[in-house]
């Protein structure tokens, strides 16, 4: 191995340690500060709870419904994952926050482990700056981030099948393709996505220079067959699951709630225009359009990523709900895929020292227009504000908190909640208990409300204009009162803002 190979390698190991490492400790602090201050039972809430309980079955808090949450989503990963990590004493929140800092983190390896072993100086300081782009400061992980969701965990199975794949590490990427079919009953779709991407990225006869400079084998026939099988086997999978889903968990319409609504009765011009025009001025999605475009005039892969998950995006354009329509939360994150493709394509071409100097600029310019901090230098919209948060809100000491809510609640009799508390303890507050702004307070003994949510305001403003006052807090959670009637067991406790 050359000094130059040995030099790469290790600066590629280290860009991989430190950006993990910061990447872990920013989603997982902000999730510990979302639930400090501004935590929502729909879905962080939800999914904290799903984490800790230890159930199988995965029966939802008292708060969401009776359901149980395969009637949502077919995910056996959230009792997975969640039983070991409640095993060693983490609790649901706690266990979130680790979740979503592993994953993250995880996904910004995938896009680290593409990095070309060999090529050109100026190739590897693009893509090395493209994958930090991609993979950390993408301004559309920051805003999934914002609304924590465990989606994230398929974007980044499915970025480290692709680069298990190009890295000839076959069991790695079977084990993605386990764990994909774990997380939803979708997974196996993702799957396909990166085992087609893969074919077409190595193509039946790849240039011999890229072949033997990329490292992915020296068979590419038996190597789109092996991928062929995959994808179709996944492909089965999900139509498997999401039958069993239907037949087994009924009781929630997850695809009419998302998608189709009342039979497609939302459609029409006037929506597909408007959402056509959002997606071409969307700063989250555009540049990687247009970016993955141009690149297919140097090299048609760049494109296949764009192409392969055309469906999906089609069928977020047209969903009856708008978030999914306008990609935004978790939802444009599939787009990030179609760029790790591109980073992907560019690998191996600069390995193979066939990209062209204005090729490295393209996907350099696609890059960095995606990310959060050009995004918000440009004056745009961005999630940056999330690293803010992660890096300067403070964390209460959210089990005391906790321990609070379930103390007054169950003093109470007749506990109301607002959004932030429900997300704190969703299984003591049936749906009739949490309360938005405009809900009605004749049945609340107590309320309780967090400092900080979204409904906190509002609902403040409406407790003292009815007579309600101040008689505890731990953290920033708060009881409220009607003023001159006896105390519940209501204690002002010690903590951030008591």
């Amino acid at each position: 191995m050359s000094r130059g190979w040995r030099r790469a390698g290790l600066g590629r190991l280290a860009l991989a340690v430190a950006g993990f490492a910061a990447v872990f400790t920013l989603h997982s602090r902000f999730v510990l500060t979302h639930f400090s201050r501004d935590g929502y039972l729909l879905d962080s809430g939800w999914f904290a709870w799903l984490l800790q309980s230890g159930d199988p079955w995965l029966h939802n808090p008292r708060s969401i419904n009776e359901l149980s949450y395969y009637a949502h989503h077919l995910s056996p990963y959230l009792f997975l994952l969640g039983t070991p990590l409640m095993l060693l004493g983490l609790s649901g929140i706690e266990s979130f926050a680790f979740h979503q800092g592993l994953t993250f983190g995880l996904f910004f390896l995938a896009v680290v482990a593409l990095l070309p072993s060999a090529a050109a100086t100026r190739d590897r300081i693009v893509a090395g700056i493209c994958a930090v782009s991609i993979g950390a400061l993408a301004d559309v992980l920051l805003q999934a981030a914002a609304y924590p969701h465990f989606e994230i965990a398929l974007i980044a199975a499915a970025a480290l099948m692709l680069a298990a794949i190009e890295r000839g590490r076959w069991a790695a990427s079977v084990a993605c393709v386990i764990v994909l079919v774990l997380i939803r009953e979708d997974g196996g779709l993702y799957a396909a996505a990166m085992s087609i991407a893969a074919i077409f990225l190595a193509g039946i006869r790849p240039h011999q220079d890229e072949r033997a400079r990329s490292g992915v084998g020296l068979h590419p026939a038996k190597r789109a067959r092996s991928l062929a099988v995959v994808a179709a086997m996944s492909m089965a999978f999900t139509i498997v699951a999401v039958l069993a889903k239907a037949l087994l968990f009924p009781g929630y319409a997850t695809f009419g709630s998302n998608f189709s609504g009342d039979s497609w009765k939302h459609l029409s011009g006037d929506l597909l225009v408007e959402r056509l025009q959002a997606l071409v001025l969307n700063p989250n999605v555009a540049p990687a359009l247009i970016g993955s475009l141009i690149l297919a005039a140097f090299d048609l892969r760049y494109a296949v990523g764009i192409v392969i998950f055309s469906p999906l995006f089609a069928l977020h354009l047209i969903a009856v709900r708008e978030e999914l329509g306008l990609f935004r939360l978790y939802y444009a994150l599939p787009w990030l895929l179609a760029c790790v493709v591109a980073l992907a394509v560019f690998a191996r071409r600069a390995a193979a020292s066939s990209a062209h100097a204005v090729e490295a600029g393209i996907m350099l310019v696609m890059s960095v227009a995606l990310t959060a901090p050009m995004l918000s230098t440009l004056g745009l919209h961005s999630s940056w504000r999330v690293a803010e948060a992660a890096a300067t809100r403070p964390v209460a000491d959210l089990r005391a908190m906790q321990r609070f809510i379930a103390d007054t609640a169950d003093a109470a009799g007749a506990a109301c909640a607002s959004t932030g508390i429900a997300a704190l303890r969703p299984d003591d507050f049936l749906p009739a208990q949490v309360l938005a702004p405009r809900s009605p307070l004749e049945s609340c003994e107590v309320v309780l409300l967090l400092r900080g949510d979204m409904h906190y305001r509002p609902l403040r403003t409406r407790l003292e204009s009815d007579g309600f006052e101040r008689r505890g807090a731990r953290g920033n959670a708060e009881a409220w009162q009607r003023t001159g009637a006896p105390e519940r067991g209501i204690r002002s406790s010690r903590g951030i803002g008591a």
